[in-house]
């Protein structure tokens, strides 16, 4: 994995990344157009939040592709649904945001927030009694530092019931922070313990850095994409591969060693 001119980090994984994504929304989307419909107590708008938003196109460092960047993914998809959206993008370079205000510039439904993401994105969140939103938050941040305190923050809001999560990790990446002190706000498991979604869907790990997607839905019956290897998390192989991302080696086999003193 490598950085380009514009620090974005990119790997062989990057164009099955963006190609998951999409097929992501295209399974999230449909479900939240129509229960925008039947809901009549919510936003008019299809909320999407891109906490790393990047450019609007870069060039893979390792195979030399040229990727469309995930703000321009979400957007499109959007727009081919027919959903009434409201995008937030935010990006920590100031080079990045500045291609992102110029490809969207045209847009109003679009907003770049220039700047570390912990700061410049709280102000912006809907208070407590405003109407519940449909959408998306994604985060795919280049380190292992998933923002999950503020993750939390806006999950614990009422407007942010019916938003789905969409995270990017190298799992690897951040077992390997485990006697961190402050791991407990980093490591996958908080996800689960401190965002409250109905169902969870986790991919199988790819590579050596165990890049997966993990998805965060309030709809129950939102199914398995099995044939690119998501699962539900509570099935046998979404729990087992749950395992393999947030459990190291040495504490896989620990569990598997008979205590003798129960």
């Amino acid at each position: 994995m490598g950085k380009n001119q514009y620090g974005i980090c990119t790997s062989s994984e990057t164009t099955t990344k963006q190609k998951h994504f999409e097929g992501i929304l295209n399974i999230l989307m449909p479900v939240a157009k129509k229960s925008m419909v039947t809901f009549r107590k919510c936003s008019p708008y299809y909320w999407m939040y891109d906490l790393n938003a990047a450019r609007s196109e870069y060039v893979n460092e390792d195979t030399g592709e040229q990727i469309v960047g995930s703000a321009v993914l979400g957007v499109t998809k959007a727009r081919l649904r027919g959903l009434n959206y409201k995008a937030v993008l935010c990006e920590l370079r100031e080079d990045n945001a500045a291609d992102l205000k110029r490809y969207f510039a045209r847009d109003n439904n679009v907003t770049v927030l220039q700047g570390d993401n912990e700061i410049t994105l709280p102000p912006t969140l809907p208070t407590e009694r405003s109407v519940e939103r449909f959408g998306y938050v994604y985060a795919d941040p280049n380190d292992a530092q998933l923002p999950i305190n503020m993750l939390t923050d806006m999950f614990s809001r009422k407007p942010f019931n019916r938003i789905d999560l969409i995270v990017n990790v190298a799992a690897a990446s951040i077992k390997r922070m485990i006697h961190n002190e402050n791991y407990d706000d980093i490591a996958l498991d908080s996800l689960l313990k401190r965002i409250n979604k109905k169902t969870w869907l986790v991919r199988e790990p790819h590579a050596k850095q165990q890049w997966s997607l993990i998805v965060g839905t309030n709809w129950a019956d939102a199914p398995e994409w099995k044939k690119e290897g998501f699962y539900r998390l509570d099935t046998d192989e979404g729990a087992k591969t749950w395992k393999t991302l947030t459990k190291t080696k040495k504490q896989q086999a620990e569990e598997l060693q008979p205590n003798f003193f129960s």
